[in-house]
């Protein structure tokens, strides 16, 4: 549906059924009898909604002979970017804590998540040293473990979680080191992200702690 307007004092004034010239009325007045009266075709450019939000919006109205139209001025925000976007950055934590999971030391995947980690803190309590019990792992298998092994399983876990809040302060860091509102949009941010992020951190500390461990034996020998 067209929409018809005339600027007065720089600001739309939009036509509202019916129009009314010297006090006479006329309802669903054609195009013709709208424009002799001053109202111009209204039009509107919308900007981005996702970029929006990081932005200063201005207006101005660009009128021509035939039409109106708002100019919507989109200035790019820094601060907002980096407020919105560590507020996505949380979210996407928050859904990557939950979906945890990771290779234990007994050869299979498990759970890492709060829930996994105070189930086997479970486990381990009722547990005698000697005893074992089935374990479901992450791709739902079962698998016959030891407290012992319960045991590694909760430390491996925590240890995935510190990997993972280490992911998301280095993400942060990028979103506070970036320079403008366009750069911080441009960071990949979700959950799968920062679960990669984390097992590279984790990948690359395992192998710093191995060269470490051969430089020393080597002096060793």
């Amino acid at each position: 549906m067209t929409t018809y307007a005339k600027l007065i004092e720089g600001k739309p004034e939009f036509f509202k059924n019916p129009l009314v010239v010297n006090g006479q009325y006329f309802y669903n007045p054609g195009e013709a009898l709208l424009k002799e009266n001053g109202y111009k075709i209204y039009k509107e450019n919308t900007p981005d909604s996702e970029k929006s939000a990081w932005c200063d919006i201005s207006f101005s109205y660009d009128e021509t002979e035939d039409s109106i139209e708002k100019i919507c001025t989109c200035v790019p925000n820094l601060e907002k970017a980096r407020t919105i976007r560590t507020l996505a950055l949380q979210t996407a934590f928050d859904e990557a804590s939950q979906k945890a999971h990771c290779t234990s030391s007994a050869g299979f995947e498990i759970d890492a998540d709060e829930i996994a980690n105070r189930n086997i803190e479970g486990l381990v309590l009722v547990m005698q040293p000697e005893e074992t019990t089935l374990f479901r792992a992450y791709d739902n298998s079962f698998h016959e473990v030891t407290r012992e092994q319960l045991e590694i399983m909760r430390k491996e876990i925590v240890i995935n979680s510190q990997y993972l809040y280490q992911a998301k302060w280095t993400i942060e860091a990028q979103i506070m080191q970036a320079q403008t509102a366009q750069a911080v949009a441009d960071i990949d941010i979700s959950a799968d992200t920062i679960a990669a992020l984390a097992d590279t951190l984790k990948a690359q500390a395992m192998e710093a702690a191995n060269g470490e461990e051969g430089a020393e034996n080597a002096e060793a020998s």
